[in-house]
């Protein structure tokens, strides 16, 4: 990776946002420090003017790097892990909580590194990471040129830091402070496990924190019945519900509610949509069998985010585009009072299917325009923090930048850009990906990341940790399942 952090990008295609439109036209970019400090939309010569030693990337298409709003980078380690026992019962605390029960610092360190690699090879600028020992995260994308979030996992009540719970809370409040990793683009959040894996004298301590630090919230919330029901044990009709009785989330500056899987329209009406981002993962709860109904969170801003490789075979945020555009349609095949209709009787049966499906497609319009779709592993997550920004490409954000080869067969014909930048496989057409000013590989050449001697050093010490960490955690479970 590139050492500097100022420099300048020009190309005839860059991705530009206002608030009204996108449009494609060239420009210069330059950024210095890592921050973008002119978008400049002009022709070759002008920038050959202005910026002689600039990257010149032609005709192919610039768009910010991609923001994934939910990771938990160090889990790629225990991709594969369990097979059919990870699909009953709550696999998270039944399996993973016994496994990150062992966990070191260094494991975190040396699984998020592979993580975050991943993550670059597919275009990604920045993750929204929220992990146990998220120090040792942040270090980790330090190491392999990614930007991002953390948020240290604070539990009390139940699972895997509840014992250390002031000890994270201690490092969140620490890397708050540490400057250095504000200028490398790496941020803090308060990163309450879930509704009912923290107490409500601990919620109090982070709206406290929240308020004071203008921090955001990143929480898992209403992702299990077992959450839903404990909710319920404490007085409370919905998980949500309860936070908003015990954090008032709406007087935080921003909170991060993932999944969502159990909330009700209710719950929703509830939110503040200016201080609210619902983050949904949709490759990962359909592996689980359970995605989120997102017709009901239509009033509140979406960002995407892949989870962990753990529950998602891949950390390709812009794979999620395709599902959540389209995720409505299989109502239309899994409708089962239609497909009754149809066995008594095959023409209104027939003709039942076919009003519904003519019904969902007219309703996810927005989420199919290509537009809409970016905006989740875009302008929406990239905005949520004060201190660092990405998803964009304008003065004041994060220099991270992607782009992609529309003559590439993947992309091509590439006629509507940003269809194809949306809903094609793109990480096969990534040309080029600068991040914080730096440019990842060579311009040209993002797999020559991997050439790094570190990087072979790197994963052998992840495959001698993960067989020493599984040996520890049961006596049995394998990387295979």
């Amino acid at each position: 990776m590139r050492p500097d952090t100022d420099g300048a990008l020009y190309a005839e295609r860059v991705l530009l946002e206002s608030q009204d439109e996108s449009r494609i036209e060239p420009a210069l970019i330059r950024w210095r420090a890592g921050v973008i400090t002119e978008v400049r939309p002009c022709g070759r010569a002008e920038a050959q003017t202005l910026a002689p030693e600039r990257i010149d990337l032609g005709d192919r298409l610039v768009a910010p790097a991609w923001v994934n709003a939910h990771t938990h980078l160090a889990m790629s380690a225990l991709r594969g892990l369990g097979g059919d026992e990870a699909r009953e019962g709550n696999v998270v605390e039944d399996l993973w909580f016994r496994v990150e029960s062992e966990l070191t610092r260094d494991d975190v360190r040396a699984f998020a590194r592979l993580g975050a690699l991943e993550c670059l090879l597919c275009g990604t600028g920045a993750v929204f990471d929220h992990y146990y020992h998220a120090d040792a995260v942040a270090e980790a994308l330090v190491d392999v040129g990614l930007e991002g979030m953390v948020a240290p996992t604070l539990q009390d009540l139940a699972g895997p830091g509840s014992g250390d719970f002031e000890a994270a809370l201690a490092t969140t409040l620490e890397l708050d402070d540490r400057t250095d990793l504000v200028e490398r683009g790496i941020v803090v959040a308060l990163g309450p496990h879930a509704s009912d894996t923290v107490s409500d004298g601990l919620w109090a301590r982070i709206v406290e924190s929240s308020l004071s630090r203008e921090l955001p919230v990143h929480v898992h919330v209403a992702q299990s019945p077992e959450e839903v029901a404990r909710a319920r044990e404490a007085g409370h009709e919905t998980p949500i519900a309860r936070l908003q009785a015990v954090a008032a989330l709406n007087r935080l500056p921003m909170t991060l509610l993932v999944h969502g899987i159990y909330a009700t329209t209710r719950d929703v009406a509830s939110l503040d949509p200016s201080r609210t981002v619902h983050v949904h993962c949709p490759a990962s709860q359909a592996q689980f069998a359970h995605p989120a109904d997102i017709s009901r969170w239509a009033s509140i801003p979406m960002a995407l985010g892949t989870d962990a490789g753990a529950c998602n075979d891949a950390m390709n945020v812009q794979r999620e585009l395709f599902l959540l555009a389209h995720a409505e349609a299989w109502r239309t095949t899994h409708r089962h009072e239609l497909y009754a209709t149809l066995d008594r009787d095959v023409a209104k049966g027939t003709a039942a299917l076919s009003a519904h499906r003519t019904q969902t497609f007219l309703g996810r319009v927005q989420r199919a325009d290509p537009r809409s779709a970016l905006r989740a592993i875009g302008e929406v997550p990239g905005g949520v923090h004060p201190k660092a920004q990405w998803g964009k490409i304008a003065v004041g954000r994060r220099a991270c930048l992607a782009a992609f080869d529309l003559a590439h067969p993947a992309m091509w014909p590439g006629r509507d850009p940003m269809r194809a930048l949306a809903f094609t496989h793109a990480a096969a057409a990534l040309h080029t990906l600068v991040v914080g000013g730096r440019v990842v590989g060579e311009v040209g050449a993002v797999q020559a990341i991997l050439s790094d001697s570190r990087v072979a050093a790197w994963t052998a010490e992840a495959d001698q940790r993960l067989e020493a960490l599984l040996g520890r955690a049961s006596g049995g479970l394998s990387a295979d399942g």
